[in-house]
């Protein structure tokens, strides 16, 4: 190559020269061509310019939705830092880096690999070393332990911020705060007192006042979009569904793709709840056309289990279990072992739909061993595991009482954490066994207790499920319907 027979020495200045030229040339317009002149300053040896463009161009990276080209102008500039003289200025310009590379890598790697939490661990250090903790180091870790489903950990965390942030007392940082105390309470089946959180959170959070980089989610956004399934699951699935329709709003409104995936691909589940099946299906095709475009892996397994779920609840099972367990496998390498349950569970059903029933059984009880901590599917978990000891091949009476005991745990566990909907579900599901044996009596009494407390949501696939189920109740004990239910 004409390069290499240049020599060294005229190589060195060549590239100072165009370097310098460049960055005059672009002045104010410098970011548009800054990994270039980053590229000459290295060559040069100029390392303090090379990393301002390095860092330049990353920024102009983020912006641009380029979140790979960011990942990668920020690991060369830390990499280019590493070989400078240490001392505090260098400690704080690779904490500064080190938060930027985490927020980027969050998005296309996920928050918990091992990328990830190293770049949040070494910041961690490094803000200790610097003045004290870092709520966006905080932050970075909690993103991680939430994800690795230690949900002990992440609410540990959540307490450092809230202390930290009373303390600062902005709305922003509040609003931060509560969104990371609510999250992993939900998680554990702390739903009212994660609420409360979600509420607060909201409450503090003015979209003016949030800086929110496109990739990230801020408090406004994570708090609508959690708090759905936290509000369906205490038994309140319109307001699930404002909230999640007011997420994808603000997400576009604010031009955030990676938010906007998330909460189609959590949106569609609660679109699926109202059974309506078109929107679920919309919505996860977009989240798996916005993490295509943009590198998003979270957003794409999610999107992924979604499809396969929905298109074997809808007639078409063939190959949905394999395409399933290759979003969960997505999941794990991405060490994203929250929601593994409620993933498994969707597994199991459509295991059940293609007549596997008890691969599906073995399938819900790898559910039931997964994050013990995590409770909020574990009812869910316990019914569809007594339904399918109902419709395995060994069926027969003696799987009877133990169904029964699952729906019941189900119901118990529901009634502890004031999960209302998952206890609607397994009422249900012991309704009918209860009808099956002639306990019509008692049927009735279970089921129209937990229905008549519902007051809102009645066109919900459960309790449309549930009226039906009522009214046939109703007929047997020569009832009239219309004066047991209360919502008719």
């Amino acid at each position: 190559m004409l390069y290499q027979r240049v020599p060294a020495g005229r190589r060195v200045e060549l590239h100072r020269r165009i370097a310098q030229r460049q960055e005059t040339a672009w002045s104010d317009r410098a970011a548009e061509i800054a990994p270039e002149i980053a590229y000459h300053f290295g060559r040069c040896g100029d390392q303090a310019k090379a990393l301002k463009y390095l860092e330049l161009a990353g920024q102009r990276a983020v912006a641009q939705r380029a979140y790979r080209e960011a990942d990668q102008h920020y690991s060369d500039a830390l990499a280019i830092l590493q070989t400078t003289p240490e001392s505090p200025h260098r400690d704080r310009r690779e904490l500064s880096l080190l938060l930027a590379l985490g927020v980027a890598i969050g998005a296309t790697q996920g928050y918990s690999p091992a990328g990830t939490e190293a770049a949040y661990t070494r910041a961690g250090v490094l803000a200790e070393r610097t003045g004290g903790k870092s709520l966006e180091v905080l932050r970075g870790l909690w993103n991680a332990a939430v994800s690795r489903g230690e949900l002990r950990a992440a609410l540990a965390l959540a307490d450092d911020f809230l202390e930290i942030a009373n303390r600062i007392g902005t709305p922003a940082v509040l609003a931060h705060a509560h969104y990371v105390q609510a999250l992993p309470r939900s998680l554990m089946g702390d739903l009212t007192a994660a609420r409360q959180h979600f509420d607060q959170a909201l409450e503090q959070y003015r979209e003016e006042d949030i800086s929110s980089a496109p990739v990230s989610l801020n408090p406004g956004l994570a708090s609508l979009i959690f708090s759905g399934r936290n509000a369906w699951a205490l038994g309140h699935p319109e307001v699930a569904l404002r909230h999640m329709i007011d997420a994808i709003a603000m997400a576009r409104r604010q031009n955030n793709p990676f938010a906007l995936a998330l909460a189609n691909g959590l949106g569609a589940r609660e679109y699926a709840t109202q059974g309506d099946f078109k929107r679920s299906l919309e919505a996860s095709e977009e989240t798996i056309r916005l993490s295509t475009e943009f590198g998003f892996r979270l957003p794409n397994a999610l999107g992924k289990i979604n499809i396969a779920w929905l298109r074997a609840r809808t007639g078409e099972a063939d190959g949905a279990a394999a395409r399933i367990r290759e979003g969960v496998a997505e999941f794990d390498a991405q060490k994203f072992f929250v929601y593994r349950s409620w993933n498994l569970q969707l597994l199991a059903e459509v295991q059940a739909l293609t007549g596997s029933v008890d691969e599906a059984l073995v399938t819900v009880e790898q559910a039931l061993q997964t994050n013990p901590d995590e409770l909020l599917h574990r009812p869910d978990a316990l019914r569809l595991h007594g339904e399918l000891l109902l419709r395995s091949v060994d069926g027969t009476k003696a799987r009877l009482e133990p169904a029964e005991r699952d729906f019941r745990d189900a119901i118990e566990l529901a009634r502890n954490i004031a999960a209302k909907s998952y206890e609607l579900r397994a009422a249900i599901s012991l309704a009918r066994l209860l009808d099956r044996q002639g306990r019509i009596d008692e049927a009735w009494t279970v089921l129209s207790e937990i229905y008549n407390w519902f007051t809102e949501g009645f066109e919900t696939l459960a309790l449309r499920e549930a009226e039906s189920l009522l009214e046939k109740l109703a007929a047997k004990l020569r009832r009239h319907p219309a004066t047991p239910l209360r919502h008719r």
